[in-house]
């Protein structure tokens, strides 16, 4: 059977990927974008090439972002423990724990983008965090001195790049594009224990340096997990298609 595009099959495809999130007035609620994505499918008859922006519909899929991480016990998510040398000594983080990994907003412009020849259509949403809050007990050795506390601390303005595209022709969905283009910018906290300000400099440069590596790991678990999620979602939906 020769596949046939459609925008609100696509929106029944993609909503319906999101089901265990979605509550039952989704379709309901969204009836006006659909409707919008109805009269824009109409114009693709002469067109080899369409882009629409969907900016509302992307923010409708991300404001129930939150009740899937949350549902798959991502937030607050817990990172183990993290162990590094380095020049100075070394410096244990135990019992880490990520807050805000569901703070998801769209940062730019949503698009869809349909390849008529290779019946492929490409969803794309630039995705930001608004505060990701971290935690975790720490245990140092600098040069001669065994400091040992809590860190507390934060990171701002993390932006990631996301894309699915599904392939009309082969029945399949994949993931396109994953990729954090903001790392954004991480404060830290010790407390505890009185340090000197030699020391404080040393250790924030080494916590920093290891929460960066945390953050970027999370954000992959967290955000490029669930669009694995959706993209095995969205094939099984497919396959109804063949």
């Amino acid at each position: 059977m020769k596949p046939i595009f459609s925008f609100p099959l696509f929106c029944f495809l993609l909503a319906s990927a999101q089901s265990y999130v979605l509550d039952e007035k989704f379709l309901e609620e969204n009836a006006d974008i659909v409707e919008n994505l109805r009269y824009s499918e109409k114009r693709l008859k002469d067109r080899s090439t369409f882009i629409a922006t969907v900016n509302d519909f992307s923010n409708k899929l991300l404001a129930n972002f939150d009740k899937l991480v949350k549902k798959q016990k991502m937030d607050p998510l817990k990172m183990g423990e993290l162990k590094e040398s380095f020049l100075f000594g070394s410096l244990k983080l135990s019992d880490i724990h990520l807050n805000g990994m569901s703070t998801v907003y769209r940062s730019g412009q949503a698009s869809i983008e349909y390849e008529k020849d290779s019946e492929q259509l490409t969803i794309n949403i630039p995705i930001g965090l608004k505060n990701v809050e971290f935690g975790c007990d720490y245990k140092a050795r600098v040069f001669l001195i065994g400091p040992s506390g809590k860190v507390t601390g934060g990171v701002t303005n993390i932006e990631v790049t996301t894309s699915i595209m599904i392939d009309f022709n082969a029945y399949r969905a994949i993931v396109r594009n994953f990729e954090i283009v903001k790392s954004g910018h991480i404060s830290v906290n010790f407390h505890g224990n009185p340090l000197t300000d030699w020391v404080v400099n040393i250790m924030m440069n080494a916590t920093t340096m290891m929460f960066k590596g945390i953050i970027l790991t999370a954000l992959d678990l967290v955000i490029g997990g669930s669009m694995s999620k959706a993209v095995e979602e969205i094939d099984d939906l497919l396959a109804f298609l063949r």
